[in-house]
């Protein structure tokens, strides 16, 4: 009994409080064979004018804000845009980038004579300008420009544009930037990994690591809060296999592993996800809808778009892409059909 009731105490103490955040979710999946399979879930309160955006290299691009740090384009991508500004995606070179709400993010001051680049417009710079995630780990030790906050973005979402970054490449290599008194701190972790909102990671390690040794598989907590989302995806995620399902392969013809695991992490974002047409207080974010998923098959070089709004579900093969033609497309105002809708981007 007293264990139980320290644990409902703990509990309490690291659930019992709601932050304004954007209640998104994202996790990397690897496997013995070197599948690396990422996955997220877009959630916010209000329609984000999504589009699926091809950019081509040698672009190009501005950091804004009041001195900007320019930069022209390394590598073609592939991207879920949101109002604009990259929200999840894919390079040629197969390292994936998405970036999370983080209420805490400290920017810092600007100093005179500082490069500025504004935090909605730092994923951007991720997907052209690095093929792996010991270059950003690299990239990131000396400070070259300032980020700053993203009021044009923070408009348009309703909320300031607080976040913090996660990029994973093909050999399953993770990097997360998060932005603490006003610092760029990096984590660096090879493999499967969890990814959510507040509080910042170390301080959810924390979490998850209480929860581990409470034994997370039998007590996983199941509100959409950040850390309870962190928690439950941490215990599926360990829990996934490495090998096929026989059983699988002879029930659907020509079915592969890469099916089986991308298929893994779908079940693991639709599951975090928050159910469509709940009631909001816009004051609290941190509980709102589902719009969208991704899944990006980073080994396989296959990219794959889940809405929540419709029954809508379709894939992009990298591979046959052809990344020297620019191409914007939405989803639901272009009507994109089920499937696999790779033709549009050759």
């Amino acid at each position: 009994m007293k264990f139980l009731t320290t644990t409902v105490l703990a509990a309490g103490l690291c659930f019992g409080f709601m932050t304004e955040a954007n209640a998104c979710s994202r996790v990397t999946y690897t496997s013995d064979d070197g599948s690396v399979v990422t996955g997220r879930t877009m959630d916010w309160f209000k329609p984000d004018e999504v589009q699926i955006v091809l950019s081509p290299k040698g672009v190009e691009y501005s950091g804004l804000g009041a001195n900007p740090f320019n930069w022209t384009s390394k590598y073609a991508s592939l991207s879920v845009n949101s109002y604009g500004f990259v929200n999840s995606g894919i390079n040629e070179e197969r390292l994936a980038v998405d970036v999370l709400y983080l209420e805490t993010s400290d920017y810092g001051d600007l100093q005179p004579g500082e490069k500025t680049m504004t935090s909605g417009v730092l994923t951007r710079f991720l997907l052209d300008n690095f093929a792996s995630a010991q270059e950003v780990a690299d990239y990131f030790k000396d400070e070259k420009f300032r980020v700053v906050l993203d009021e044009e973005k923070a408009k348009l979402l309703g909320a300031p544009f607080n976040v913090h970054y996660i990029v994973t490449d093909k050999t399953g290599d993770n990097v997360i930037i998060e932005y603490i008194d006003g610092k760029a701190k990096i984590h660096h972790q090879k493999g499967r990994i969890v990814f959510t909102n507040d509080p910042e990671y170390d301080k959810m390690l924390a979490i998850r690591d209480y929860f581990k040794e409470a034994g997370i598989e039998g007590g996983m907590p199941g509100s959409s809060l950040s850390q309870a989302r962190f928690v439950y995806l941490t215990g599926w995620l360990e829990q996934m296999v490495n090998t096929p399902f026989p059983e699988i392969k002879e029930e659907i013809p020509g079915y592969t592993f890469a099916d089986q695991t991308s298929a893994m992490v779908f079940s693991l974002m639709r599951g975090v996800s928050t159910p469509y047409g709940l009631v909001f207080d816009t004051e609290h974010l941190n509980n709102t809808s589902t719009l969208w998923r991704t899944i990006s098959d980073v080994k396989n070089g296959v990219f794959y778009f889940d809405s929540a709004l419709l029954p809508l579900t379709f894939k992009i093969n990298l591979n046959e892409v052809d990344f020297t033609k620019p191409k914007v497309i939405s989803p639901y105002k272009d009507h994109i059909q089920q499937g696999d809708i790779t033709d549009l981007f050759k």
